[in-house]
């Protein structure tokens, strides 16, 4: 499993969502693609979306969907927020 996720949030692309492009971009990304996943810890459905079009497709079909692209998710992996600041940031 952590093949997939090694792949899925890769360094090898760029910093900026802006700059990306179809090279650089991890295979998930490349594709339009939105995976709900149930957080125990959060007590939520969480949307990992393969890039912002998806996350504004999940989120016009409900407004109240939490949605993270691969961008936001490595940014916030960076951020190391422990459970308290992520549960903070979920409800945001």
């Amino acid at each position: 499993m952590s093949n997939i996720w090694n792949e899925i949030l890769s360094d090898k692309v760029s910093e900026a969502p802006k700059a990306e492009t179809a090279q650089n971009r991890t295979e998930f990304e490349k594709r339009n693609l939105a995976v709900p996943i149930y957080s125990e810890i959060l007590n939520c459905e969480i949307w990992y979306c393969s890039n912002e079009r998806m996350a504004a497709q999940v989120k016009r079909d409900d407004p109240e969907a939490v949605c993270y692209t691969t961008y936001e998710l490595r940014e916030l992996i960076k951020l190391d927020p422990g459970l308290v600041g992520l549960k903070k940031v979920t409800m945001l």
